[in-house]
């Protein structure tokens, strides 16, 4: 998406019918949750570079005169039912996720440099400490969820 005035761009990532997509209430919650950690990492002193910024989220109506999003921001925890879409604004990431690139890699049998790998562990250690700096806990690192 793009602002107007500005015409940044950002990305912007829909789940609709969410509560009734969650295989269970607990999937629910954890969407919620993380749109809630994502809100507070950003509170904290200066944000972390390596984090990805969550720059709005709202609830907005699928169908009907009921168009008009209510803030996610303000109050993480509304309940969305299920005529509702979760709508996250997020900045727009230039590069690619790590699992692309170790697939391109293997296609290619091209190994991956020692520098790399190293910028790599120290991207994630460094987000990792921030989280932790503002009493988080990340449970579920994944490689394609890490962008380089």
């Amino acid at each position: 998406v793009q602002k107007v005035g500005t015409n940044e761009l950002y990305a912007c990532k829909f789940m609709k019918n969410c509560e009734e997509r969650a295989e269970n209430w607990e999937e629910y919650q954890k969407i919620i949750r993380e749109t809630d950690i994502l809100t507070q990492l950003q509170s904290g002193r200066e944000m972390c570079p390596y984090i990805l910024r969550l720059h709005d989220a709202f609830v907005t109506c699928v169908s009907g005169s009921d168009a008009s999003p209510s803030s996610l921001t303000d109050s993480l925890q509304k309940r969305i039912v299920s005529d509702k879409t979760l709508v996250l604004i997020t900045e727009l990431l230039d590069g690619e996720e790590l699992t692309v690139t170790v697939q391109r890699r293997k296609e290619d049998r091209s190994s991956v440099s020692v520098d790399m790998v190293l910028d790599i562990i120290r991207q994630l250690l460094t987000a990792v400490v921030y989280c932790h700096d503002q009493n988080i806990i990340h449970r579920d690192i994944k490689v394609w969820t890490s962008y380089i």
